[in-house]
């Protein structure tokens, strides 16, 4: 075929195809087309007589002339079809932005379409308009009470929506009636009727409208009461105000002949540059939405709207096309829409709207302040919380729920009591990896307790490493789950002495007849916290046979009614982290009951935490203290916990409450002697590392044998001088401090010489904390492969290692039937 000539160019620009690359593709297609017209018109022209048969030049010129006919038709289809479709989106588009404002419309024209067919059938049909208005009142009232039935009203307009149904039932079966008057009456006392009906309703839903900073300008800047003695307009410009509201503001103060402060106006214009910057923002996202996100398919049909600017950024509703697209859609996409507005995935932040299809969308232009100045304690009635860092969107705050149905003083002073007092307490549980900011967030939850006079027992397995603020002003330190006292020990102190003032306060509880707990400073609630919990849960308790997690478990059952919390922090989930047995599910949901944060975690179990419901926890970068309260009021909107460097000194600002004298004597030795044990379990520490300085060699078994048990007894002192206060006991252990370092100094190197292992069975065959943990459970009921690993959360062949493995190394005995006992 010939190249293309000047013909097809042009034809080529009329079909719309300026492109200048495109223009050989045309002609491509052109020749392609005009060959297979071509070879139609030959073999038919064939078959004409030979003198009616035309020469194959002219038939190429039919053919291509052809060719592109047939091209400019499907052009215009294709044009027609595309501007039908954008008509159609546009137009679905407008109906769906506006579907609040149209429903009184909506609602209107089933009614509107039956009049006009009823009057349309009266006025030139042959049937009796009495009839056809009987048959069309039948019609309506049926559409009426199927409206009243589908259409769900709110309560503020349910009686104006019955009202409208009503009177729209009558104007159409009246219609047939009207035959005789012009259409156009009947017509235009509907749309009154109906417009007249829904002005409240457009008032409610009305659409927002952006804040006009020109306006804020008159609304904010009170000119006439601000003092512009010895200011020009010239200052007033420099201020960042234009010369017209400098003009407004001097002819504002002759007038009144008031004085303006030139630090307030210019705060004002401050306020003003942020406002138009916000304004600014607002429209350039409302465009780039419509082009770039609705308009590229990343969630087609769906549109943004300015709702209103909040102190951090602005505030937008999106609204999208109903029955089509979710808000999970929207968290999925919101990596895309972010990158299409060019603007940064953590300054977005998603959250339900008033309704399904409506979407809160806030964009933020600063973040929020994390500054940590000191602990925010909410009451609201009876209910105590602690504020623990902001949400992404500035609104609000994440928050720690204390306690729960406490009176207040008044309430107390004026008699409240027995029944009356039903208070409780909560702890929770935070999940995260390391660095993810559990410590932190730990630290800040205490400065709230401390501030409420909540006493804290605070037990840190890594030995003080995790919070230096806590395990230096805990109320009760414990540095290490193994103490002076062997293995352990200072864990089997934390659990003793839960379990006597547990035990305490359900007796006092009845003897004074309340349901619950009431907080005061004189007798305070107490708060348990154990960071890296899942170590301590895991260990078996020498006084019970039971893992610490199922001994906590069961105190968790009853001691939230006896002012009694526990907090834990832990890198996992599953429940070996909370025992390993049966009662390790229990004392998760307990744990997780009223709070559950989840911080920056990649773990897959993570759906194993209570409220868990997609929240993109992995998705949290480390080191900053971010999180997901699981439990709060908005669970999938992210916060960041506050933070200083300073969590000790906000500790020691606030004064401790004291243990009630009868609880700290039942408690005993424990509870009255724990800051001496505290420098006592130091100083231990501290010679144990001399030990190994001062050894030659191998000095592996010294710090094994550190470990061993010791014989852990609980007395009660009757010494009236050991009832002191926290500030006595301090000054008492360091007065005692080189004494207990001698003594344990002594201790250690006694038990260096006589003790091999620490994990060593009387028979002197060592074993793991996995084999002594099955001994003990074996040692209570004998067990089979299949029952140990129920216990135990792992698989059957895992718990029947383990038992053949004891078995070989003489621990147990296989019996007949199968089962394991103790030899």
């Amino acid at each position: 075929m010939s190249a293309p000539t000047t013909e097809d160019a042009v034809l080529d620009a009329a079909a719309g195809d300026a492109d200048e690359h495109q223009v050989p593709t045309r002609a491509a297609q052109i020749d392609e087309r005009a060959k297979k017209i071509y070879a139609r018109l030959v073999k038919a022209n064939e078959e004409l007589p030979a003198d009616q048969r035309e020469s194959n030049d002219a038939l190429r010129k039919q053919a291509r002339g052809k060719a592109r006919s047939e091209l400019r038709r499907a052009a215009a289809q294709a044009q027609a079809k595309k501007v039908a479709t954008n008509i159609l989106a546009d137009l679905g588009s407008v109906l769906h932005r506006n579907r609040r404002q149209l429903a009184p419309w909506s609602i209107t024209a089933p009614y509107a379409i039956l009049g006009l067919g009823a009057w349309t059938l009266a006025k030139f049909g042959a049937g009796a308009p009495v009839g056809i208005a009987v048959i069309t009142a039948l019609l309506a009232a049926a559409v009426m009470l199927l409206m009243r039935r589908k259409v769900s009203a709110p309560p503020a307009f349910r009686l104006r929506f019955h009202a409208g149904l009503f009177g729209l039932t009558a104007w159409t079966a009246l219609m047939p009636l009207t035959t005789w008057l012009h259409p156009a009456g009947m017509w235009l006392l509907l749309i009154s009727a109906v417009a007249y009906q829904s002005l409240e309703w457009w008032r409610e839903h009305d659409h927002p409208i952006p804040v006009d900073p020109n306006a804020l300008t008159a609304a904010d800047i009170d000119l006439a009461q601000l003092d512009l003695t010895g200011i020009t307009a010239e200052d007033l410009a420099a201020l960042g105000l234009d010369a017209e509201t400098a003009s407004a503001a001097l002819d504002a103060t002759l007038a009144a002949g008031g004085e303006v402060d030139a630090a307030q106006l210019q705060s004002k214009a401050r306020e003003l540059e942020e406002v138009k910057a916000k304004k600014d923002i607002a429209e350039r996202l409302v465009a780039d939405w419509d082009v770039y996100v609705a308009g590229k398919g990343t969630l087609p049909g769906s549109t943004l709207t300015t709702e209103r600017f909040v102190p951090y950024g602005v505030e937008f509703h999106l609204n999208l096309v109903r029955g089509k697209q979710t808000i999970t859609e929207v968290r999925s996409a919101k990596a895309k829409f972010c990158a299409a507005l060019n603007v940064e995935a953590d300054m977005v932040s998603i959250d339900h709207g008033p309704d399904q299809s409506t979407i809160v969308l806030t964009v933020l232009t600063v973040l929020p302040s994390t500054f940590y100045d000191g602990p925010v304690i909410i009451q609201d009635g009876g209910e105590v919380y602690i504020e623990i860092g902001p949400y992404a969107d500035g609104k609000g705050c994440e928050r720690f729920h204390v306690l729960s149905s406490q009176r207040t003083e008044e309430e107390l002073a004026a008699g409240a009591s027995g029944p009356d007092i039903d208070g409780s307490m909560h702890g929770g549980f935070v999940l995260g990896t390391k660095g993810s900011g559990k410590s932190r967030l730990l630290d800040s939850i205490a400065v709230g307790l401390r501030a409420l006079g909540i006493e804290i027992w605070y037990l840190d397995p890594q030995n003080g490493k995790s919070s230096h603020a806590l395990i230096s002003e805990a109320d009760w330190p414990l540095r290490g789950m193994h103490g002076k006292d062997g293995n352990f020990s200072n864990l089997v102190k934390l659990w003793r002495a839960a379990v006597i003032v547990n035990e305490l306060r359900e007796k006092e509880g009845d003897a004074a007849g309340h349901q619950g707990f009431q907080h005061t400073r004189e007798n305070p609630a107490i708060m348990i916290i154990i960071d890296e919990c899942h170590k301590a849960f895991a260990a078996i308790n020498p006084e019970t046979g039971n893992t610490f997690g199922e001994d906590f478990a069961n105190l968790d059952r009853v001691w939230r009614k006896n002012g009694m919390g526990l907090l834990g922090g832990s890198q996992g989930l599953t429940i070996d982290n909370f025992g390993g047995n049966n009662a390790a599910t229990v004392l998760r949901d307990g744990m997780c009951g009223t709070n559950a944060y989840a911080m920056a975690y990649a773990g897959t179990n993570i759906s194993l935490l209570p409220g868990y419901d997609g929240q993109p926890a992995s998705s949290l970068p480390g080191n900053c203290g971010f999180g997901y309260g699981t439990r709060g009021e908005r669970p999938h909107m992210r916060w960041q916990s506050r933070f200083t460097r300073n969590f000790r000194e906000w500790l020691r600002k606030y004064p401790k409450s004291t243990l009630p004298v009868r609880t700290q004597k039942c408690i005993g030795r424990d509870y009255l002697n724990r800051f001496d044990d505290a420098v006592a379990d130091k100083k231990a520490a501290e010679a144990l590392l001399a030990a190994i300085d001062a050894a030659e060699g191998d000095a592996s078994a010294l710090l094994l044998s550190n470990r061993t048990s010791k014989t852990t007894t609980a007395t009660t002192s009757s010494n009236a001088d050991a009832l002191l206060s926290p500030a006595q006991l301090r000054q008492r252990a360091a007065q005692t401090a080189a004494a207990q370092a001698k003594e344990t100094a002594t201790e250690n190197s006694t038990t260096d010489n006589n003790t091999a292992t620490p994990a060593a069975t009387p028979s002197g065959v060592a074993l793991t904390d996995a084999e002594r943990r099955v001994l003990g459970i074996v040692a209570t009921k004998p067990q089979t492969p299949t029952s140990l690993a129920d216990q135990l959360g792992i698989s059957p062949q895992g718990a029947g290692k383990h038992l053949r493995s004891l078995a070989e190394k003489g621990q147990l005995t296989k019996n007949d039937n199968g089962t394991y006992s103790t030899a």
